[in-house]
């Protein structure tokens, strides 16, 4: 018997992150924890080792601390993972074969690391945040108090050293004494955008070895022998939110070759095998694929329609002709599945979210139209039904997509009668670096067309009541929902999270500045787009019943947005609420905050859609 979706049932859901595997095969280790914080509380979660032949399990956790990075070495001897609070981690390495345990105090708060061959760990931090405050005594100054993040050696008889005198590192690999990093001339979140990849060495001593003509490079991997590294470029609205096209790069000669080029795929993790070819996973529309790439051919390993974990950038571990991935789609909650290669079977292998299995699937139909330019758009429909009222929900980024999955925030609608359409609009991801860049120069462009194109393709095919129709999204999908309700009244609701109002106050006040410049390919004061693409500028157009919700402490899109379109749709007598979160950055993370959040939804819904 079937229960169906309810607000409460997405904080049952378990999540799986941070996967590793023993280069033998034989052991697997992840992070078991929930999708929320709660207030006051210390986000508590597990380390699980599990025998993936036995399927025996040892959960690893600590009281008041948080657990992260399980990492095996390359001799399979330890396994190491990081533990602990805000102000305060160390690294845990535990003697597998002893079952001794040596505890270290980490120089700032770990981002990553890597083991070496010789058991030397490399490790990137970032400061943490109380020192940083404390070291500003009674004010800094703005953009010149950032501190850089931070390269240690970690000797296990040691201790750390820092391998000093290098640009500001995002991510990394490692392997044979050389350091591999995507990297920029500054700290500041915007100057990811204007990143490039170093070479770095154990003295500190480094050069820029390739900068993308025209966008950012994300995930580093290092072949065994280090004699290739590969890497995704493209351009992109977000830090870790990276899929794009597949380069390598000869660390000898600094060649670099794109060898998804023109492909309407995007791809996101790769990793080496020992045979020196490349595995990648990549999204083409409602797909993933695992594909190997050797010789100069490629072939299709795995393909399943789904979604691969994590959502912001899908990725994987491989050993010994295995890969594990973490894996959803609309009829199986999140679990690690592993991917023969030799045979192209997946077989699951965690069933932390088996509890889940009785609530009722609703089906992720795949939809496509055509914009007004002719160009095919796809996406979602969910609860496809006849005459429906409809949720439009737009991504943000904009380079991100919709992924078919087993839950969302947004199930609890659909057993109450409302279909959920969730396109998948020029710029997004999955469709290859072309469709990704289509939006260039043209945010709330062609874009929003595609979006209200859609709408009509639903109204014309019977699937939704043309009276009923209600528009939402956080990030970019906030600005293009306060944009879309300027620009047409076919929506009879819309519920803005966290979105742009107006572009020039944005750019002066959010954490990345070049991002916007980048991606309209304009400088702000310029004003000419920034000020034709601003929601705030069109208030006066506005019939349509407006809710905002937004993040106090946000750094990416600061609450101001919130306060001045609220204040002038106020002022002109339109119909619009505001609901701030105290302490939420760009996103609701604490537990109240998205049950309030799903609540308000939901009032605003029937209140405006009835």
């Amino acid at each position: 018997m079937s229960r169906e979706p309810v607000i409460e049932s997405i904080f049952d859901l378990s999540t799986i992150t941070g996967k590793t595997v023993s280069g033998n095969g034989k052991l697997l280790s992840y992070v078991l924890g929930q999708g929320y914080k709660e207030f006051k509380k210390t986000q508590e979660n597990k380390i699980i080792l599990k025998n993936i032949d036995s399927g025996s399990e040892e959960s690893i956790s600590e009281s008041g601390h948080q657990l992260s990075l399980p990492k095996f070495s390359m001799d399979d001897k330890y396994l190491s993972y990081i533990s602990g609070t805000d102000d305060s981690w160390n690294l845990h390495i535990r003697n597998l074969m002893e079952k001794a345990e040596m505890e270290l105090k980490c120089p700032g708060s770990p981002i990553d690391y890597r083991w070496g061959k010789e058991n030397e760990i490399i490790m990137l931090t970032s400061p943490i945040s109380k020192d940083k405050i404390e070291k500003a005594e009674d004010g800094h100054f703005f953009e010149e108090t950032d501190e850089k993040n931070r390269i240690f050696k970690l000797r296990l008889t040691e201790g750390f050293s820092e391998i000093k005198d290098t640009p500001q590192v995002w991510e990394f690999d490692y392997k044979s004494g050389k350091i591999y990093a995507v990297s920029s001339d500054s700290p500041r979140e915007g100057s990811w955008f204007e990143n490039y990849l170093a070479e770095i060495s154990m003295n500190g001593s480094w050069k820029k070895i390739y900068s993308p003509g025209n966008g950012q490079v994300a995930l580093p991997s290092l072949s065994n022998d280090g004699s290739r590294l590969s890497f995704v470029e493209s351009i992109w609205s977000d830090r870790g939110v990276t899929a794009g096209d597949l380069m390598f790069l000869e660390t000898a000669s600094g060649k670099v070759t794109n060898i998804s080029q023109d492909t309407e795929k995007s791809y996101s993790g790769s990793r080496w095998d020992e045979n020196g070819n490349l595995l990648a996973i990549c999204q083409e529309k409602e797909y993933f694929m695992i594909e190997r790439f050797s010789s100069g051919n490629s072939e299709i390993l795995w393909k399943k329609r789904g979604s691969v974990g994590p959502g912001m950038a899908p990725d994987f571990v491989y050993t010994s002709g295995k890969v594990f991935i973490e894996f959803s789609d609309q009829n199986n909650p999140s679990e690690i599945v592993a991917v023969n290669i030799g045979d192209r079977n997946d077989k699951q292998i965690t069933a932390h979210n088996e509890k889940m299995k009785d609530i009722k699937a609703y089906e992720w139909k795949s939809v496509s139209w055509k914009s007004i330019d002719g160009l095919e758009i796809n996406g979602f429909l969910r609860n496809p039904g006849k005459n429906l009222p409809t949720l439009v929900i737009v991504h943000g980024g904009p380079t991100g997509s919709v992924k078919e999955t087993f839950m969302d925030r947004y199930s609890y609608l659909l057993p109450e009668g409302y279909s959920i359409f969730m396109p998948n609009f020029r710029g997004s991801t999955g469709r290859g670096r072309k469709f990704a860049g289509l939006n260039f120069g043209d945010m709330g462009g062609m874009d929003m067309h595609d979006v209200l194109s859609g709408v009509q393709f639903l109204i014309k095919e019977g699937y939704s009541d043309r009276n009923k129709i209600a528009i939402t999204g956080g990030s970019y999908g906030g600005f293009m929902t306060q944009w879309a309700i300027t620009q047409t009244d076919i929506f009879r609701s819309a519920i803005a999270l966290f979105g742009i109002s107006d572009w020039i106050s944005f750019h002066g006040t959010t954490n990345i500045p070049e991002w916007d410049e980048i991606q309209y390919d304009q400088k702000a004061l310029e004003f000419d787009k920034f000020l034709k693409f601003s929601p705030l500028r069109y208030v006066k157009n506005i019939k349509t019943p407006l809710l905002i919700m937004h993040g106090e402490s946000d750094p990416c899109v600061p609450v101001g947005q919130s306060f001045q379109f609220y204040r002038a749709l106020k002022e002109n007598g339109k119909d619009v609420r505001l609901l701030l979160f105290p302490r939420e950055g760009h996103g609701f993370t604490e537990k109240e905050h998205i049950l309030q959040f799903m609540k308000e939804t939901r009032n605003f819904l029937e209140k405006t859609m009835n």
